[in-house]
């Protein structure tokens, strides 16, 4: 194996883990603006509650993606069954 092969296989698993994570950090990132602006409104600065709002949207989404995986992926490629 040699040097461009390593690069291309390495520049392939960032995109990958880049294309991965991008929705769940990106998600954490506007729950994080809103509760900060949300706690600049109101004066209630705990940052418990920023921990705990992005903890339940990552949560969240990570169980939606493995349902869908799970349960509805070989649902629909699944033969249909008619009525009749």
């Amino acid at each position: 194996m040699d040097l461009a092969a390593v690069m291309d296989l390495v520049r392939e698993a960032v995109g990958v883990a880049i294309k991965l994570a991008s929705p769940l950090l990106i998600l954490s990132m506007i729950v994080g603006v809103v509760v900060a602006i949300f706690q600049a409104v109101t004066q209630i600065h705990e940052q418990s509650i920023n921990f705990m709002l992005k903890l339940v949207v990552v949560v969240t989404v990570l169980l939606g993606v493995i349902i869908e995986k799970v349960a509805y992926k070989p649902l629909r490629s699944a033969p249909r069954m008619s009525a009749g």
